[in-house]
């Protein structure tokens, strides 16, 4: 299989999952009962005590003084986020997960503890928990993490706002298969995101990470997603993959304003970099101690170096021809000739000669102009926009063995079956529109 087609497969597995999360996470119970807090209760750990499983602990505004623990499968959910808070007053956790398929939504959570080995204090704490729903929270002023997840998988974490937490704003810790998405990341004092100690699998998608010291950080761990987030600002790192991070996907994301736009070191292989925008920093890309990474149809513009690699680092710069390498901004060959060996007449958008960084890294098809792909496919609803509701359609087919295809929308390739390639078209063409 070409490289190309594996890198438009793991961008459509992120929108899937996304998909199954809203289908598989979203939970009824039948015969459940709503808490208000403090009308039943005056306290919201008098009210979690009291509840039920598949109970709603629905919490007035106003500054609750406590140190929660959820043991029980509820949804805590605050009256208003930016008037309802949950303060820790400077120690332990502020919210302790410790339930599958717990959602907590619409808070302020504050002032979980300082750095305390080995308890690691958050605003919010899951450990091992499976299932849960933190959405909607404005989690703030941690003296260690905004929200840390250890041994804990499959989790949603999304539309959050993190300021001015201590260490992180979101760490994984030995927690696979969650998905990181629609998050605001400012002013942390350092990480925005760290994925470590073989969190795999994970999907850290559309957050906006600005203003931080480090944005992304993913550390010995493999197979993770990092897609469509705007990266901005962080003062030394925008994404980081070390320690032998390998397999991840760095794809569509717009990092500016950093030290290091992409870092990748510590023998981190085999990670694959596609339609990134790297601008406006000292170093675009660089690499050291790292091989058989695949990197290209970004574009790379005016960083001050934009790139280094350093001595035994071997990479791959460009795809196979056509879909061409990636493109520089300090590129100065011209293009007059096309073809994969760039000898027939006649331009193709790459440029004649390569673009060479040292004699074992070379983009032999950089690009003349901006990458930018045009939409071809993928609105199956006709209603002018590829979204998620596209990908639901071809989502409730997937999978299933033909005969039939209840609804034939969904075979986008029409091959007769429904299966990851027709998700990849719609993924690739996810949130453009044709109007």
């Amino acid at each position: 299989m070409r490289k190309e087609s594996v890198i438009l497969i793991l961008c459509a597995i992120t929108l899937v999952c996304a998909v199954n999360d809203g289908f598989w996470l979203v939970k009824t119970a039948r015969g459940a009962s709503t808490i208000i807090v403090p009308d039943d209760y005056s306290t919201i750990q008098e009210a979690i005590n009291s509840a039920a499983d598949g109970d709603t602990i629905s919490v007035k505004a106003g500054t609750y003084y406590e140190h929660v623990v959820v043991n029980k499968t509820v949804s805590l959910v605050g009256e208003n986020r930016d008037t309802t808070a949950i303060d820790g007053n400077g120690t332990g956790h502020v919210i302790d997960v410790t339930r599958d398929y717990v959602n907590v939504a619409n808070f302020t959570v504050r002032k979980g503890g300082s750095i305390m080995f080995p308890d690691f204090n958050a605003g919010i704490s899951l450990n091992n928990a499976r299932g849960c729903v933190i959405s909607s929270n404005n989690i703030d002023d941690n003296g260690c993490f905004g929200i840390h997840l250890l041994n804990s998988d499959q989790n949603t974490i999304s539309g959050n706002n993190f300021t001015h937490n201590a260490m992180y704003a979101i760490d994984l810790t030995e927690s696979n298969g969650n998905t990181i998405s629609f998050n605001t990341a400012t002013f942390n004092t350092n990480i925005a995101i760290g994925m470590h100690i073989t969190s795999n699998n994970n999907i850290i998608a559309g957050n906006a990470i600005v203003n931080n010291t480090y944005g992304i950080d993913a550390a010995n761990a493999s197979n993770n997603t990092i897609s469509n987030n705007y990266v901005a600002n962080n003062s030394e790192i925008g994404i980081w993959i070390q320690d032998n991070a390998i397999t991840n996907v760095i794809c569509g994301n717009n990092v500016t304003g950093s030290r290091y736009c992409i870092k990748i070191e510590g023998q981190s292989n085999y990670n694959t970099i596609v339609q990134n925008t790297l601008s406006e920093n000292r170093y675009g890309l660089y690499i050291a101690s790292s091989t058989q990474n695949t990197i290209f149809n970004n574009n790379i513009i005016g960083n001050s170096q934009q790139v280094y690699v350093d001595s035994g680092s071997i990479n791959a710069w460009n795809g196979s021809y056509p879909s061409g390498g990636n493109f520089w901004s300090d590129y100065g060959g011209a293009d007059q000739f096309g073809g994969p060996y760039q000898n027939v007449t006649g331009s193709d958008g790459m440029g004649d000669t390569p673009y060479t960084i040292d004699a074992f890294n070379v983009d032999h098809f950089p690009l003349m102009l901006p990458y930018n792909p045009s939409p071809v496919g993928g609105d199956l609803n006709a209603d002018g926009t590829v979204d998620i509701f596209d990908i639901v359609i071809v989502a409730l087919e997937f999978g299933r063995p033909p005969p039939p295809i209840e609804d034939e929308r969904a075979d986008v390739n029409k091959d007769g079956v429904v299966d990851i390639f027709d998700i990849a078209i719609v993924a690739i063409h996810f949130g453009e529109s044709k109007r």
